[in-house]
């Protein structure tokens, strides 16, 4: 008798533990996700020279000098003036601009009976050495490399032709530098870098919504400024703007918040470049908008078998390593927790972003064949992979579209074209973080900016 009540005991205890044994949580693990090359923005620059020999010719005005000197002794008074007699040309080489400048010396001298005048044209030839500081401002420093005269000076004293050169000489010796001061003024006045580059830049860094959907928004984030030096081929002169940025789209409930704008970062200067960027696009999908999208559709649903039915009342989601963990909480005949895993994987031939081999988690698969096999059989599982399912295809277009717009409509004044296109766009990687799926998208294609007219930045 007594073991036989003992055995009653035994197995009231083995069903009870059956029946009250639920599916443990899966723990929650994330790896470190690797570092993410910055993306790189190359846009390339082009100004016609004769754009700025234009610019230059018409702020240089056409008076250099008009001083009355005393340069070669105390006897020999000689008031001078200096006009330009043409077109300054440029012309660029490395660090350094060339620029040719015609000029017409006029000279006088009051004998005392009479004031003798004369005259004489000769090219000066300066060379300006630039740079441009961590502040993004031009920094110049023209001399002069020589001269030739055109036209040698001489003085008239009646009928009788003086020639002045070395006189001459010594006058342009001592008014080369207010010509090269001149000239500095001008090309630092019209070349503000910081003043242009400041409204683009603040502008690159507005978020941009590119989903109603998902309310999916773009970020980026510069973290590096710089140039390549000027070259000049076939009369235009070329540089190329460099942009590193840690771009960012946002899906759900992103706050576009505009306020904490980066600064102009510091010009760095760059050997080269290419022609392109690449745009790597850390896109984020949070598990809060996952679940939003599984709960629409599941929320309240009944799957059922016999007398035996379970109502879905919420849905949780988060990561362990490299796969997601879904908690399916059930009321009816089973209240509690049913765990499911599956992989993030991008389909590329449907473009589809889905959950692959998405299954029941061990633990709780060994609990559903003991207990609960039916619910296999109802449904939940195609369910929640179908209510996961995230088309990308559509989505890729609109954020080419967004990311063309964004680089083409910045605040940058009329006379400047940017045009940009995008080559390339899929979806490189995807990790597993601790509160978002984030799928490595890339971008590659090609900005270019040219400069038609200088007029228009003078006026901006």
């Amino acid at each position: 008798m007594n073991k036989y009540f003992g055995s009653c005991i035994l197995l009231i205890i083995l069903l009870s533990s059956c029946k009250t044994s639920k599916p443990v949580r899966p723990m929650e693990i994330y790896n470190s996700v690797n570092d993410i090359p910055a993306s790189a923005i190359n846009v390339p620059v082009d100004l016609e020279l004769d754009e700025l020999e234009k610019m230059v010719n018409e702020q240089v005005g056409q008076l250099l000098v008009n001083q009355g000197d005393n340069i070669t002794g105390t006897n020999d008074d000689f008031d001078v003036r200096i006009e330009k007699s043409g077109d300054i040309e440029l012309a660029v080489q490395g660090n350094a601009i060339n620029i040719k400048v015609p000029l017409r010396l006029f000279i006088q001298k009051d004998i005392g009976l009479t004031i003798v005048k004369g005259e004489g044209d000769l090219e000066l030839f300066f060379l300006t050495d630039y740079k441009i500081t961590e502040n993004w401002e031009l920094t110049t420093q023209t001399s002069i490399d020589k001269y030739n005269w055109k036209k040698k000076p001489i003085v008239k004293l009646g009928m009788i032709n003086i020639p002045i050169e070395s006189i001459a000489n010594k006058l342009v010796d001592r008014s080369k530098e207010t010509v090269a001061r001149e000239i500095d003024k001008k090309l630092q006045e019209n070349f503000a870098l910081r003043e242009y580059l400041e409204p683009v830049w603040k502008k690159l860094q507005e978020p941009i919504q590119i989903s109603d959907e998902y309310d999916a928004w773009i970020k980026v984030i510069p973290t590096k400024a710089g140039m390549t030096p000027l070259v000049t081929e076939q009369r235009k002169i070329s540089t190329t703007l460099i942009v590193e940025t840690d771009a960012k789209v946002i899906l759900g409930g992103f706050n576009a918040d505009t306020t904490s704008l980066l600064p102009l970062l510091p010009f760095s200067e760059v050997a080269q470049a290419n022609d392109d960027y690449h745009l790597r696009l850390k896109t984020a999908i949070p598990y809060k908008a996952a679940e939003a999208l599984a709960k629409k559709e599941l929320i309240g649903q009944t799957f059922e078998e016999g007398g035996r039915k379970v109502t879905v009342k919420d849905i949780e989601i988060f990561g362990q390593k490299d796969q997601v963990v879904i908690n399916t909480v059930l009321s009816g005949s089973f209240d509690g927790s049913l765990y499911l895993v599956g992989k993030p994987h991008y389909d590329r031939e449907n473009e589809v972003l889905e959950l692959k081999d998405l299954d029941f988690e061990l633990k709780t698969s060994n609990f559903l064949h003991k207990s609960m096999a039916w619910i296999f059989q109802k449904g939940l599982k195609k369910k929640l992979k179908e209510s996961l399912r995230m088309p990308i295809g559509d989505k890729k277009k609109e954020w080419k579209k967004a990311i063309e717009q964004q680089l083409t409509h910045l605040n940058i004044p009329s006379n400047i074209k940017m045009t940009a296109d995008i080559d390339n766009l899929d979806i490189q990687d995807i990790f597993v973080e601790q509160e978002a799926v984030l799928l490595l998208v890339t971008a590659k294609g090609k900005v270019k900016l040219n400069i038609d007219n200088l007029e228009v930045l003078d006026e901006e």
